[in-house]
């Protein structure tokens, strides 16, 4: 997932807001940030990650089914 240069550029804010709160979620269970961060809310640091293009997301297509 990303980098991406703006909110704009998001395929799906869906997803992207799953990915954020399950990363943000890790960084509560005391995981380390991948960048500096700029704010100590784990929430914002997962945004800031998942803009950056830090996460390695693969995101699937839905099953398609006859």
């Amino acid at each position: 997932m990303g980098p991406f240069k703006s909110v704009e550029d998001i395929p799906s804010r869906y997803q992207f807001a799953i990915v954020v709160s399950l990363r943000a979620r890790k960084l509560h269970a005391g995981a380390k940030p991948l960048m500096a961060p700029a704010s100590r809310k784990f929430p914002r640091i997962a945004q800031q990650e998942a803009m950056a293009g830090l996460l390695n997301v693969l995101i699937l297509p839905p099953e398609h089914k006859p």
